[in-house]
């Protein structure tokens, strides 16, 4: 502890111009930018507490800490203390003990600055310390100054030594592009940013002592050593970045089916009707599937061109749940949870069977072609609503009846083509796209496939 606290001070001598500086310039900054600034709202959100920490902190990264062991490299004494046991070990600890502390110390000094000047300019304090739109900016730009600080420790020192630490920060950072581009569908969370700040601190301070205590190991002039220890540290150090965000690089460019979040937004059948194309959408991400029917010829069901739309009858009850038009002029009513050919003109009603023996809830009835119930029936198919679930179904007017397909699990379904064994191709719950045949439970799921 005692060599800690001796070479803390001496780390104080040799910075202590510097930061006293600091002390003396950074009110005439305030200053000055209250003055220009006057009036505009860039200036309030400049007075924040947490953006004038940010930039005190800002200014200490590349004032101090680009300054610390480039000083110490220029000077005779690291190749002495590169042959002590922990010589450069216990250096370094101290400067980053001082570096941390001037960071602090500086930081609290701007933010004390900002809340004066917001006292004197208006008589209240800022209404937040920092704005989670501040945030995300102070966040990325501590985590790059980082880098750089870090890349000043092992890169060739010289009058290039501060643009060539930036460009390899800027390298190392590359990623963070994905989110931040101009054409970026990316949009980080502020729990990701605050991950990657707090990653940057940790790693740079790793790579910084890689560089300096194992780079330097055996003398002052083993720079090659230096960039080679503190490169491998800096790239392991944000390894875990990079694979994050090539993982949400492909999460936000690939739907998984599987997905609770997957919506089906349009499905396309081909000509010869053995193929669809299916556009899946999880948030923003779209991709589109091709989806093999299986050699049974299908086709987009064809409606009728300029087909009227229904006006609602007079003379029904609260209980009566009108339907499509069918083509004679009749409609279709659900009630009691059974399904009526209904006549307007003469008020009269004709209950329609089920195929099959077995009977279906029908609270809805709807057209299978469109989602309004005084739709105009210009196919033969309807679906069928009750009890939570969907079922489509043929209706064949000859013999009064429904021929129901009986495998339908969701709660809507949308028909999007017909098939030559007389099957449907249906989208369930705007999520799955599945093969239903009349007067069966057949049900076989196209999209998702089964693993």
């Amino acid at each position: 502890m005692n060599s800690l606290a001796l070479y803390v001070r001496k780390e104080w001598r040799d910075q202590r111009v510097g930061l006293l500086g600091l002390v003396v310039a950074l009110p005439l900054l305030f200053a000055i930018v209250c003055v220009a600034g006057d009036g505009t709202a860039a200036l309030e959100e400049f007075l924040r507490p947490g953006i004038a920490a940010a930039c005190g902190a800002l200014v200490v990264f590349f004032g101090v800490g680009t300054d610390l062991i480039p000083r110490e490299v220029r000077g005779t004494r690291v190749g002495f203390l590169a042959r002590l046991p922990a010589g450069l070990a216990r250096a370094f600890a101290a400067k980053v003990v001082f570096f941390a502390a001037a960071t602090l110390v500086v930081a609290a000094y701007a933010a004390g600055i900002a809340l004066a000047a917001s006292l004197a300019r208006s008589g209240t304090l800022p209404e937040a310390f920092l704005g989670a739109v501040e945030e995300r900016s102070v966040l990325l730009a501590i985590g790059l100054a980082l880098w750089i600080v870090a890349a000043s420790t092992w890169v060739q020192h010289g009058a290039l030594a501060l643009p060539t630490a930036a460009a390899v920060a800027a390298l190392l950072c590359s990623p963070a592009w994905l989110f931040f581009g101009p054409h970026s569908i990316l949009e980080p969370t502020l729990a990701e940013l605050r991950t990657f700040a707090a990653l940057c601190a940790v790693g740079s301070c790793a790579s910084a002592g890689a560089a300096f205590v194992f780079g330097r190991r055996f003398g002052a002039e083993q720079t090659s050593r230096s960039v080679l220890a503190g490169a491998v540290v800096a790239v392991a150090s944000l390894a875990p970045a990079w694979l994050w965000s090539a993982h949400r690089l492909y999460a936000a460019h690939h739907c998984d089916p599987g997905d609770p979040r997957f919506t089906i937004e349009d499905v396309r059948i081909d000509a010869d009707g053995t193929h669809a194309a299916v556009d899946g959408v999880i948030g923003s991400a779209r991709e589109t599937f091709t989806v093999d029917l299986r050699g049974t010829a299908a086709a987009l069901p064809r409606t009728g061109q300029n087909v009227p739309r229904a006006s609602k009858p007079v003379d029904l009850s609260p209980l009566d749940r009108l339907g499509p038009m069918v083509p004679d002029g009749r409609f279709l009513l659900a009630r009691g949870g059974d399904v009526f050919l209904y006549d307007p003109g003469t008020s009269e009603r004709e209950r329609l069977a089920v195929a099959g023996g077995k009977t279906i809830r029908a609270d809805f009835v709807f057209a299978a072609s469109g989602s309004s119930p005084l739709r105009a029936l210009d196919l033969p198919l309807v679906v069928v609503s009750g009890d939570f679930r969907a079922c489509l179904a043929r209706l064949d007017l000859e013999r009064r009846e429904l021929i129901p397909a009986r495998g339908s699990q969701g709660s809507t379904l949308r028909l999007v083509g017909l098939g030559s064994d007389d099957s449907a191709i249906v989208v369930e719950d705007n999520r799955r796209l599945v093969r239903l045949r009349f007067g069966s439970e057949h049900r076989d799921v196209l999209l998702p496939a089964a693993p």
